[in-house]
């Protein structure tokens, strides 16, 4: 057991969270055996050609400031595949501040949500009901609705855990968020970005990027209600967000 965590944080400290994908750390000093071995393996190994639309994927040469390469190249559009650029210039909303690091977040001009929670009716508590609030998902659609998207949430990490991230240190790299999903009601997906922004410092987040893997209506798992709200109401609504790109694909991946 010793052995084996031992050689999970090694694996660890290889690698580090970079905004455009895990990155790894290029390789220590060889000895000059080991240098003429991978020298041999390169000149005997022939390279595979990549179609001219695919990007190259990076060497070990290919360093940026930081001393590493991307390990994680970005792969090509597919047809069908649509992109939302997140608001330009949009970095952070008024009232930023600890809880709430890029402002007070999905408000009008008047001050007010501009999703509101939608009450849950008086028959919340029959069998039928939620069965229907469940349909496609594992947790109850409806009371999701009801909860307002910015809420400050308890925080029940032990004592040990706060004490331990009060001493992390600030100057990490910046870091992109991904969530993928398909078919996700609204309500749960602008929750979860809503989290984010409010818990992630401004220079440690470099941007939210949202990946709608081909949600499609589906009779009996996800409403044409659902889906919709998925749509144009899903986009008005993130250009309004600081930092959070949208990318529609196509097909399924």
């Amino acid at each position: 057991v010793v052995l084996a965590l031992g050689l999970v944080a090694v694996a660890a400290n290889l690698y580090v969270l970079h905004p455009r994908g895990v990155r790894g750390t290029q390789p220590l000093e060889q000895s000059p055996v080991q240098a003429q071995s991978v020298q041999s393996d390169q000149e005997t190994d022939t390279p595979v050609p990549s179609p001219s639309s695919a990007p190259s994927a990076p060497s070990p040469g290919d360093v940026g400031e930081s001393g590493m390469f991307d390990n994680a190249p970005r792969p090509p559009a597919r047809p069908g595949d649509i992109e939302h650029d997140a608001a330009p210039g949009l970095e952070e909303l008024p009232g930023a501040g600890p809880g709430r690091w890029h402002g007070r977040l999905g408000l009008g001009p008047d001050g007010m949500p501009l999703v509101k929670p939608t009450p849950l009716p008086s028959n919340s508590d029959t069998d039928e009901f939620k069965r229907q609030a469940h349909m496609g998902q594992c947790y109850n659609a409806a009371k999701s609705d009801s909860i307002p998207l910015d809420r400050q949430a308890p925080d029940t990490r032990p004592e040990i855990c706060k004490m331990r991230h009060r001493s992390y240190p600030n100057d990490l790299q910046r870091a992109s968020v991904v969530i993928v999903f398909h078919n996700e009601v609204a309500s749960i997906l602008l929750r979860s970005v809503h989290s984010v922004l409010n818990q992630s410092p401004q220079g440690l987040l470099q941007e939210i990027i949202l990946v709608d893997d081909a949600s499609v209506a589906d009779p009996g798992r996800f409403t044409q209600e659902r889906w919709l709200k998925l749509q144009s109401p899903l986009e008005d609504y993130l250009k309004k967000l600081p930092k959070v790109r949208l990318v529609r694909l196509g097909q399924r991946r």
